[in-house]
Parts: structure tokens; C-alpha cells; sequence
């Protein structure tokens, strides 16, 4: 396994973990709460994928940038799973 199918699988691990604590917030939450958190999310993967892609965009590292985005995307969505359990639980 080289280290962007690596990157890509805990990616997927992460990826994972933040869908099943947003989908049990959104069934614990209020109706407004969970629409707030519905927007913030849509919010945070919109900053999400222009920060990784971004860093996929930059010139000359060539594959080095699809290891850097992945890493971003990893990074992001752990913090994020963070977040969400410090603010709701």
C-alpha cells in the first residue's frame, strides 16, 4: 500500500466517524438546532474541499500535492469530529 491509498483509508476511517456523530446529532437535536448544524456542516465541507484543494492545485509538487490534500482533508474532518463532540455532547 503506498502512502496515498494509506492517506485515503484513514481518510475513510475519519470520514466515517463524522457521519455517525453528525447523524446522531441530528436525531438528538431540537428542529432548530439540527437545522443550524445542517447549515454549519454544509458550511465546513465547502471550506474543507477549497482548503485541500487548493493545497492539490499548487504548482510543481506534482503528486506530492494529492498526498498534502489528503492530509488536509484528514486533518480537517478528525478536527472537525473533535468539534462536534466538544460543542454537542
Amino acid at each position: 500500500m503506498d502512502l496515498l491509498q494509506a492517506a485515503d483509508a484513514e481518510y475513510q476511517q475519519w470520514d466515517q466517524l463524522l457521519n455517525q456523530i453528525y447523524t446522531s446529532l441530528m436525531q438528538l437535536l431540537p428542529t432548530d438546532k439540527a437545522q443550524q448544524l445542517k447549515q454549519e456542516e454544509i458550511n465546513w465541507i465547502n471550506e474543507k474541499e477549497n482548503k485541500a484543494n487548493a493545497i492539490y492545485n499548487q504548482q510543481n509538487n506534482g503528486s506530492l500535492n494529492r498526498l498534502e490534500a489528503m492530509n488536509s482533508r484528514i486533518s480537517s474532518t478528525k478536527e472537525r469530529c473533535y468539534a462536534l463532540i466538544q460543542q454537542y455532547m
